[in-house]
């Protein structure tokens, strides 16, 4: 089975960033670092609109437990019927082990942690697996391991908080699934019940575990004062009073020594695509305000509006867009309208310059926006950056934050701004140059050629955001 997919990108800091990042997988097929006859080069990075053909990334795609098509193990952690990961028995850890020639394997589901100098197999020329046994995978060197590489979320500062001897009174309602978004009105009950006892600034329904973040106001809780368990949800809970907010939180990112680009930054791909090639645009290609160089998202319309999204924090004070940057630059767009809640700015493009969405690098052409309900079947995204080229992201919930005008006390779960949560599996959390640089690259179901937002910001453990799209369609844009 094969897929068609657009143009590779060749740029001297993308082919630089996957040649020497061997514990990451790009969610690429490798063939245009292989094989330069059938792939531009360097030296001409875009002959034309290359359309190439490639084998699918699945072998398997499911809301839980893809399998994908570098996942050689003969069973599977996810269990159909449970809806939730298992514990590998002994048989099955010596074959990671052996396969993979690991000294360590842990498992933190959903994510299995494997310490190797071989994450690559032999068979496969480099290419990294994203899943091991229908587990997401994370491969790290010895020395990572040794450094305190922790898998998942930040710690919460405020366990202490939890007393496992409350009575979880929503079970008597519904019971939620974690690794299954809770529905809006599953969210609100879920919001209420934890005002009984604390003042609610985000809840992170961050698979398989629930995270409050507690408002900011001067109020203290006892120990054991909280619930550990809400509608079947495992709680933990974080106060920004005794230490920095929980996304910015100190974590071990021991990663950065395999993900890092320290070597090589600076610009990111600084190609100029109007005077390469076919001479057209594209979602991934470098954009530039008065102080920031970030990613252009894609086309969309609203009736005879025609825009390109941008990340709005990256042109902040200013309205003119250039590409590659604005120094040799040309100026390509002008921001007309700001989504300042969810980070997005729609630009209209000159008149001379053209844009195309099936001028994206490496990736499926976007054709549509994905609602909120279209996402939550979908575990796999990708994400196309100038920084990085085309990475993985793994979706791992949602958050639900307190709007900037509401009163945390009063308002419903439903007038906070959502946003998904992700896991990137990439360089994304190397150096700061690299984080900034993807802002505002669409986030893309592969099978399903739908974007389900724009990239917005990364935590340096590797968890992003993404605001969902549900008001960009309500106010009528779509893909164009």
């Amino acid at each position: 089975m094969s897929n068609i997919v657009g143009r590779t990108r060749s740029s001297p800091w993308i082919r630089d960033l996957r040649l020497t990042t061997p514990y990451v997988s790009f969610f690429h097929n490798g063939s245009c670092w292989t094989n330069l006859h059938s792939h531009p080069t360097p030296r001409d990075p875009l002959i034309s609109p290359l359309r190439i053909e490639q084998e699918r990334t699945w072998i398997s795609e499911e809301a839980r437990g893809s399998r994908h098509r570098l996942d050689l193990a003969p069973f599977s952690l996810w269990d159909m019927d449970a809806k939730d990961y298992r514990e590998p028995s002994l048989t099955e850890a010596k074959w990671i082990s052996t396969t993979y020639k690991s000294r360590v394997i842990e498992f933190i589901a959903p994510f299995i942690v494997i310490t190797t100098e071989h994450a690559a197999l032999p068979e496969h020329n480099g290419l990294v697996t994203l899943t091991v046994a229908c587990a997401p995978a994370i491969f790290i060197s010895k020395q990572t391991e040794q450094d305190g590489f922790h898998a998942g979320p930040p710690w919460c500062n405020a366990l202490r908080l939890c007393n496992p001897h409350l009575n979880d009174s929503l079970l008597q309602v519904f019971r939620s699934c974690p690794y299954n978004e809770p529905t809006a009105e599953e969210a609100q009950m879920i919001l209420d019940e934890l005002r009984k006892y604390c003042a609610v600034y985000a809840m992170n329904f961050v698979f398989p575990k629930l995270v409050i973040e507690l408002a900011n106001n001067g109020r203290e809780y006892k120990d054991r004062s909280l619930p550990s368990r809400v509608a079947g949800w495992h709680v933990e809970y974080h106060y920004q009073l005794s230490g920095t907010p929980y996304w910015e939180s100190t974590v071990s990112i021991g990663r950065n020594r395999e993900t890092s680009a320290a070597n090589n930054t600076g610009k990111g791909d600084d190609t100029n695509y109007l005077v390469t090639g076919n001479r057209m645009l594209g979602p991934g290609v470098r954009v530039e305000g008065s102080r920031l160089a970030s990613t252009a998202g894609v086309r969309v319309r609203n009736g005879t509006k025609v825009r390109i999204t941008l990340a709005a924090h990256s042109f902040e004070g200013c309205t003119r867009v250039f590409h590659p940057n604005g120094d040799s630059g040309d100026l390509i767009a002008e921001i007309k309208e700001r989504y300042v809640d969810e980070d997005w700015a729609l630009a209209e493009l000159t008149p001379s310059v053209a844009f195309n969405n099936s001028q994206i690098f490496d990736s499926p052409t976007p054709q549509r926006l994905l609602s909120s309900n279209e996402m939550k079947g979908r575990e796999w995204y990708m994400c196309d950056g100038m920084t990085t080229g085309k990475v993985a992201l793994l979706y791992s919930g949602c958050r639900y934050v307190e709007s900037a005008e509401s009163d945390c006390e009063m308002t419903w779960a439903s007038q906070w701004t959502p946003s998904t949560i992700y896991y990137a599996i990439g360089p994304a959390t190397g150096a700061s140059e690299v984080r900034e640089g993807i802002c505002g690259a669409a986030i893309i179901q592969e099978t399903a050629n739908g974007v389900g937002g724009f990239f917005r910001w990364i935590s340096n453990n590797g968890y992003c955001f993404s605001s969902r799209l549900d008001r960009l369609i309500q106010d009528g844009w779509s893909c164009y």
